[in-house]
């Protein structure tokens, strides 16, 4: 996974901006980078996100993968 992509996942999951930074190995610069922290709320609430899009992209496969789909016929 690119980090344009992963960056993509976490602003339209909501992470705040500072955890973004935090989790892609970026500073925030400015008034906003003093002045924000990452908080154990914002760490135990990223991965929901995450492990939805995992979830979803898995039924996803079984969909396609599945012997009765219309996508495995030749």
């Amino acid at each position: 996974m690119t980090y344009v992509i992963h960056k993509r996942w976490l602003i339209e999951d909501g992470v705040p901006e500072i955890l973004q930074c935090k989790r892609l190995g970026h500073r925030m610069a400015g008034v906003r980078g003093i002045y924000s922290h990452v908080t154990q709320v914002m760490v135990d609430a990223m991965p929901d996100g995450l492990q939805r899009r995992w979830e979803r992209s898995l039924r996803t496969l079984q969909i396609f993968s599945s012997p009765d789909s219309e996508y495995t016929r030749a």
